[in-house]
Formats: C-alpha cells, structure tokens, sequence
C-alpha cells in the first residue's frame, strides 16, 4: 500500500509538470464537454420539432371541431359539410407516428441523422417519401456524428495510448528500474502500480464526464438505473480493454517509439481498416438496387394499375378488406374513380410494392447479420453498438419504430375508412376518439448489451494474462 501511494503522489507530480499530458487530457475534457452539449443540442432541435408538430396538429384539431360547430350562415355550413368528409380528415388532420428520442440519445446519437424518426400517417403508404438508397461510402459507418460516444470510442483509446506508450522506456532512461532492480524492488510491479495509476485517474474523469453528462440529458425525459449502469460498465470496460492493450504492448519492452507504433497501429486496425474492409466487403457481396430502381418500378406500376378496370380495383379491395363489405355499393364502386375504385388502386400499389421490396429487406437483413457476425469479436464495435443501444439509437430501433408506424397506419385507415365508403361524415364527437400514436421504445438493456460487457471483459483478461505470460519471458531492466 506505501509503494502504491508512492507512485501515485510520483505519477501525479509528473502529470503537473509534463504538460503536453496534462495539456492532452485538458484538451480530451473539453472535446468531450463540446460533445456533449452538440448531442445535447441536436436532441433538443428533434423536441422542439415534435413539440411544434403536437402544436400544430391541436391547433387542425381546434380549427376542425370549430367548423363543424359554425353552421349558423351558408358559408359555415358549406365549411361544415366539407370539414366532416373522411377525405378532408385524412388531409388535414393525418397524425404523425414520432420516434420520442430515449434519454440517453444525446450522448449517443447513432442513426438519429441518416433514419427517419418520424412518418406522416394518411389512408396509404407512399413508398416514394423513403429513402432506399443505401449508404456506400465505407467510412459512413465509422467516425459518425460529432457526440460524446464518437469521443469515447475514438478520442479515448488515442489518450489512453499517449499516456501510456512511454511508461517502460522513460523509465529505462532516467535508470530507474535498474536501481530499483539492485535495491531488490520488484520491478513489474512498479510498472503494473504506474499503469493502474493512469487507468484510475482516466476512469475518475471519464465517470465524471458521464455524470455531467447524465445531469444534462436525463431531466428531460424519463430514463431507468440500468440505462445509466450499462453506459458505466460499457465505458468503464472500453477504458480497461484499451489499458490491456498499452499493457501488452509495454511487457514487449521496446523503445518508446517501437511500442508507440505498436499502439497506434491497434487503434488504426481495429477502428479504422477492420470495419472499412468488412463494410466495402458487404457492399460488393450484397449490393442494393439504387433508389431510381425503386421509384422507376412505382411509376410503372402506379401507370399499369390506375389504368385497370374499376371493377376490377374494386372487387380487388373487397376481396382483400372484407371488414368494410357493409358499404359495398355495386352499382357505385364500378364507376371510374370511385372511392372504392381508389382505394382499390392504392391497395394494389401497395401489395405490389411489398413484394418488390421483400428481397430487398431481406438483402438489408443479410448485410446486418454480416455485418455483426464479422465484428462481433471487435471490442470497438460492440463499445459502439451497446452505446448506441443504450441510447436508444440503434438499426433495431428505428426498424421497430417503422413497424409500430405501419400498425398505426393501418389503424388509422380502419378508423377512417368507415366514414369514408359509407360517405358518412364525422362529428366532433368523432374526432375526440382518433387514434393516437404511443412510441415503444425497445429494451435497451438487453441480452446483446450484456453478451458485449461479458465479451469486452473476457477479452481484457485474456489479453492481460498475454502480457503477463511475455513478461516472465525477459527482464524489465534491458531496454
């Protein structure tokens, strides 16, 4: 315990007086500060806008209710009369199916800027609103956004490398360990208490970056114990595999620029070269059609459909939505753009483009199971992943988001459709009972979380018995 004190009042007075390594790790704060208030603006900037959308839709709501009320004059009963139709409703008041971001988005923003969060819900789907094209520059997946988890993932294995990468050969040169070593001292274990030392004093900062950060997030919505217990672990973990690596490196006993090298050429491998080549390798084996594919095939559908029959649209619907056969009007849904005639055609379109867009979906699924199954075993990757699932911002999110948004359509369509083939008009009464979107969000602390925290742990041990095996193997004294 006296030589662990020791080294630390030691390391610390060294920290003071080199200051390109106080400098550093005051610089690291700063950007990770910065950071954290860019998230914190940009998941402020996605409130502000659901708010101003709620805003918006109560004020439809309001002016709504108040043209149905006005039928005292021609005028207000005309506005009345029109306000009420099923089609107007749809139009003026469709709802929108909001991704609410999860309390932690801020410090890890993720896919917040490339997926939509949010669909505007009418009678039919419009696949020409999505975006299909896939993103084919390979460096898209790796830096990302400017948040706090992009300095976690990338910023805090570069500080933990410069403060590490000299801590054998400066010692080497000043004679320390070899007068440590004639005094009798054990030498592994000055250089192990000199290690440990910086992975305190770096895991001191990052947690209190974490709590600043918690402190700025967390007020506005709610959040629970195991969101901010799981990003601890993940980032208290990610510190500990990095400190393993610098140990490895270090029990080679190489000069200071030989181990620098070393060092910088893991942090290059795993966080740049490995993730580019298995993302350019997806892109060839599993190339996607280009969005001009898709919305050529919509066209010529949409033209092949509408140019059908109207019985035929309409028999088509009816077969299809039995649920509405009560309003079925023979004589009325075969003339030429009928409501069911319409409905018919959107119907189709819609069919249609499922199944086109099938193999493509299952395309996008093989690329992630890929693309997970080849990085799995990458601590850097899983760091990320879990961040970003902490947050709330991962693929499955908003994958599961535009499944809930796809449910709700449909039942919004059941709540109008009604009205709409029986011609029938909604009263304000009506309109208190519209159904209304409620986001689930998924689990966050989930099995995969927790298979990464086990997996980053277990790689860190592994990797720390190396290190101890190649130091029995030379002495710390021979540079």
């Amino acid at each position: 315990m006296d030589l662990l004190k020791t080294i630390c009042r030691h390391e610390w007075r060294q920290l003071c007086r080199q200051r390109w390594m106080l400098s550093g790790l005051i610089l690291f704060i700063f950007i990770a500060l910065l950071a954290i208030g860019v998230g914190n603006q940009a998941v402020h900037s996605k409130f502000t806008q659901i708010d101003s959308m709620k805003v918006s839709f109560d004020q439809d709501i309001r002016n709504t209710i108040q043209k149905l009320g006005d039928t005292s004059t021609p005028k207000g009963k005309g506005e009345a009369k029109n306000a009420g139709l099923a089609a107007m409703i749809n139009y003026r008041l469709s709802p929108t199916a909001i991704k609410k971001p999860l309390p932690l988005s801020a410090l890890s923003l993720g896919l917040m800027d490339v997926q939509p969060w949010y669909q505007q819900i009418k009678f039919t789907r419009n696949f020409n609103d999505q975006n299909w094209a896939p993103i084919t520059n390979p460096m898209m997946m790796l830096a990302g956004n400017f948040d706090y988890s992009f300095v976690l993932v990338y910023l805090l294995p570069m500080l933990v490398l410069s403060f590490c990468y000299s801590i054998y050969s400066a010692e080497v040169e000043a004679g320390t360990l070899s007068l440590l070593a004639i005094q009798g001292s054990n030498v592994k274990l000055v250089i192990r208490l000199k290690l440990l030392f910086r992975f305190l004093l770096l895991g001191s900062i990052l947690t209190l970056l974490n709590i600043i950060g918690f402190l700025l997030v967390i007020h506005k919505t709610d959040y629970t114990l195991g969101m901010l217990i799981g990003w601890m672990l993940i980032t208290w973990l990610y510190l500990f595999f990095w400190i393993a690596i610098a140990y490895l490196a270090l029990s080679l006993k190489k000069a200071a620029m030989v181990t620098a090298l070393y060092l910088a050429s893991t942090w290059l491998l795993l966080l740049i070269v490995i993730p580019s080549v298995v993302n350019s390798y997806i892109q060839v084996k599993y190339p996607l059609p280009l969005q001009d594919e898709i919305a050529s095939f919509r066209r010529h559908q949409s033209e092949e459909i509408w140019a059908g029959s109207p019985k035929l649209l309409s028999d088509s619907f009816n077969r299809y939505n039995p649920q509405y056969a009560s309003s079925i009007n023979p004589a009325k849904d075969t003339l030429p753009h009928s409501l069911r005639y319409v409905a018919g055609y959107y119907y189709l379109l819609e069919r249609r483009m499922n199944r086109k867009m099938k193999p493509f979906n299952q395309q996008v699924d093989l690329r992630n199971r890929t693309a997970q199954k080849l990085l799995r075993w990458n601590p850097v990757f899983l760091c990320e992943s879990g961040l970003n699932t902490i947050s709330g911002n991962q693929l499955y999110a908003f994958q599961d988001f535009n499944e809930q948004a796809n449910k709700y359509q449909l039942q919004w369509q059941g709540f109008l459709y009604p009205f709409h083939f029986a011609e029938k008009r909604l009263t304000s009464a009506d309109l208190s009972v519209i159904p209304v979107f409620n986001y689930r969000p998924p689990i966050v602390f989930d099995i995969n979380v927790i298979l990464a925290i086990v997996y980053i742990f277990m790689l860190s041990c592994i990797i720390l018995v190396m290190a101890v095996l190649i130091e029995r193997k030379h002495s710390f004294i021979k540079l």
